[in-house]
């Protein structure tokens, strides 16, 4: 077998996406992982995800591991740190993905089951703003910002 994706993303009407959270985007984001393949809002393993109500709603891409790759990579050509500029298309997707952060919280961006970053507040208000590398090897974050 080839593989494939499915994708419910988030869009003008529904912004947060549409699926929720707790009893639709996470169980099957935890039966696609264990059967090999991944499972993303667009940016963050679903599993990687802390719920901030019971009904939160999410975006949802899930697959096998090549095919949402690939998906990933165009959320990151649109709206990484290096992209984002002053286009509010792109900051809007941004600050979405951030949303669904809290600060502290640990990150998996290369997508291999092992937190190797983690969600920042720079500004102390609470929300997260920036997501920074860890270098695990000093036990010390190396200040490389991934968003």
């Amino acid at each position: 077998l080839y593989g494939g994706i499915f994708g419910y993303p988030a869009d003008a009407k529904n912004v947060n996406g549409k699926l929720r959270l707790l009893y639709e985007a996470a169980p099957m984001a935890y039966l696609v992982e264990q059967a090999g393949g991944l499972a993303l809002t667009g940016k963050t393993r679903i599993m990687d995800l802390l719920p901030q109500s019971v009904h939160q709603r999410v975006p949802v891409i899930l697959g096998s591991p090549a095919d949402v790759r690939e998906c990933r990579r165009y959320y990151e050509a649109f709206s990484s740190s290096a992209t984002v500029g002053d286009d509010p298309a792109k900051q809007a997707i941004r600050e979405r993905c951030f949303t669904r952060l809290k600060p502290g919280q640990l990150l998996d961006t290369t997508m291999d089951r092992t937190p190797d970053s983690i969600a920042v507040d720079t500004t102390g208000d609470g929300k997260v703003d920036k997501v920074v590398k860890i270098d695990w090897q000093g036990g010390q974050i190396d200040g490389q910002s991934e968003n």
